[in-house]
């Protein structure tokens, strides 16, 4: 993918094909999708991942020994999460 060939502004920030600016105003799909480059809403059980901007299934830990281990290290982040289970 390349980028944006237009200067979106901050209340339309992003850029559809280069060629336009759109903001996700929808409460029905209040989140922009990199891939896609469209508005969307994710699926039940999962969440916005803020930094890849795409749904992600969300981690429901049960092995509790990997998360201490995790909040031992203060490392919360999903990767490292995975990483320990």
């Amino acid at each position: 993918m390349t980028g944006p060939t237009v200067k979106c502004p901050i209340d339309r920030p992003y850029a559809v094909g280069g060629l336009q600016c759109i903001a996700c105003t929808d409460p029905n799909a209040p989140y922009f999708d990199l891939e896609s480059q469209k508005c969307i809403k994710c699926p039940e059980l999962f969440y916005y991942n803020i930094e890849s901007r795409k749904c992600e299934k969300e981690i429901f830990i049960t092995y509790l020994r990997a998360l201490k281990r995790v909040i031992e290290v203060e490392n919360y982040t999903i990767a490292n999460v995975k990483v320990e289970l």
